[in-house]
């Protein structure tokens, strides 16, 4: 932050640069507005331009097969009775980062970003990020929210989702500290290309109207609406009557809002990985929206001296926070997939029911372990500064009172140091074509410890594709060095 209080945007932390004044493009002569949906009731309304709409389908078209994603480009502003956020541009993500069922940002892929960004110029923002769901739906994974709460936190910050097979699509933004979808949003363009624009708003409404009307159609063949037989007006009445408000109840419970998180819990849990920044950003929160809260503001002071402690060491990193908070996510995503088969999917494998369960465990693991590869790099780093700080907050806690916060470090320190033990197991549990290729871009010391580590799971494939060993490989192999728990 500047001495103006204005910020910029850096590896996938948005820093304000204020909220400038600019006429909504519903008022502005030059351009063109085609409503999708019903934006005209969102407190908040998103404009994107039609260039916007058509790059993100090409996108998604080229690759059909992986749910492909990049950031939004953009502003936020203020009219003299409302706020809007305007959609002009797109950057979109390295393409390795692209799997069939998931996506998601690495550290390679913000320096890209960020290259990007500096080229377009000072006075372009990331309001955001995009990606698809082929096949699946417009809706945020467990996922999809963690990687919005840790990049995209500003309020003004929303996610676009696309599935291109049904061209669905939605919008979802920040509103009281939860993601949910808007009313819908508008497509502008310049007036010489409004018949461009009209044509897309028309297109996406058309496809919007089938899913609606699809599912519709749906819902009534599977409450039976079809009756054999008339009823008077007596008959149906009461049944009519006793429906609505059998409606209306289940419609209470179901969009009875869900208690907000408390935020001092989710800061402790984001420090038990190491995920300092988002911790302090809900620290922050926790004491704004309640100054005598004093256990936040101890927690707030604690996390701030370890920042500093690690900033002088130039280990206090967004890019290390996020790689923590991404591979938690994956971790807590690949746990929920885990369960066992239901009876229908039972009957349909049939005597293949095991093998098909060690499929997708296989699969799971093969996810699992793309994750880690992407951040092994960074692993010695996190692992040293997650000790830094856990050593500073045990050498100044005092008494039991203190004991808390101080096992959170330490969690992290001890979640930390068995990341290379998951990763090993989970590439092992891997299909042979995932085990192979990263095999192959690993360092040769890399190699070595995947085949020690293996050697204990008398696993002797990474041996194998070792090749020629020289006799100092040949004793680390056979007294491989302990694997930090």
């Amino acid at each position: 932050m500047n001495s103006d209080g204005d910020f910029e945007i850096s590896l996938g932390e948005s820093k304000r640069k204020g909220i400038e004044s600019k006429p909504s493009p519903l008022l502005d002569r030059s351009l063109v507005c085609f409503a999708y949906d019903d934006p005209a009731s969102d407190s908040i309304p998103v404009f994107i331009r039609e260039s916007v709409i058509a790059g993100i389908s090409a996108q998604a078209t080229a690759d059909s097969g992986v749910e492909t994603g990049g950031v939004l480009v953009g502003g936020f502003y203020r009219t003299q009775t409302e706020s809007y956020i305007e959609i002009d541009g797109i950057i979109e993500a390295p393409s390795d980062q692209k799997t069939d069922i998931s996506f998601t940002f690495t550290h390679e892929s913000w320096k890209e970003i960020s290259k990007e960004l500096a080229r377009l110029g000072e006075n372009r923002q990331i309001v955001g990020w995009y990606h698809t769901h082929p096949g699946l739906g417009v809706f945020m994974s467990r996922e999809d929210d963690f990687i919005h709460n840790g990049f995209f936190r500003d309020p003004w910050q929303v996610a676009l989702v696309l599935d291109p097979m049904h061209e669905n699509w939605g919008c979802f933004r920040w509103k009281d500290g939860s993601l949910v979808r808007t009313r819908g949003f508008y497509i502008f363009e310049e007036k010489r290309s409004s018949r461009k624009a009209r044509d897309t708003a028309r297109r996406l409404s058309e496809y919007r109207r089938r899913d609606t009307a699809a599912a519709n159609a749906a819902s009534s063949s599977i409450a039976g609406t079809r009756r054999t037989r008339k009823l008077g007006i007596r008959g149906w009445l009461p049944w009519a009557i006793a429906t609505l408000v059998l409606a209306g109840l289940i419609l209470s419970i179901a969009m009875r809002p869900d208690p907000p998180p408390d935020p001092t819990k989710v800061a402790l849990r984001l420090i038990r990985i190491s995920d300092y920044s988002d911790a302090e950003d809900w620290l922050r929160r926790a004491v704004a929206a309640d100054r005598t809260n004093s256990a936040a503001l101890r927690e707030l002071e604690r996390l701030v001296k370890v920042r500093a402690a690690l900033r002088a060491r130039e280990l206090d990193s967004p890019e290390l926070d996020g790689a923590n908070l991404i591979i938690s996510a994956s971790i807590a995503a690949n746990r929920s997939d885990n369960r066992p088969l239901s009876v229908g999917e039972r009957i349909g494998v049939d005597k293949d029911a095991s093998q098909a369960q060690a499929s997708a465990a296989s699969a799971r693991a093969a996810r699992l372990a793309e994750v880690y590869w992407r951040h092994a790099r960074t692993w010695p780093e996190r692992v040293e500064r997650a000790r830094l700080a856990s050593n500073m907050v045990r050498a100044s806690s005092k008494g039991p009172a203190e004991s808390r916060a101080p096992e959170e470090y330490r969690a992290a320190l001890r979640w930390l140091q068995g990341e290379k033990k998951r990763f090993h197991t989970s590439l092992l549990d891997a299909p042979e074509s995932t085990l192979k290729r990263v095999f192959g871009e690993m360092t040769r010391s890399e190699q070595l410890d995947l085949a020690a580590f293996a050697n204990t799971r008398r696993d002797p494939r990474p041996k194998d594709m070792l090749g020629a060993i020289s006799p100092e490989e040949t004793r680390r192999l056979e007294k491989p060095g302990t694997e930090e728990e």
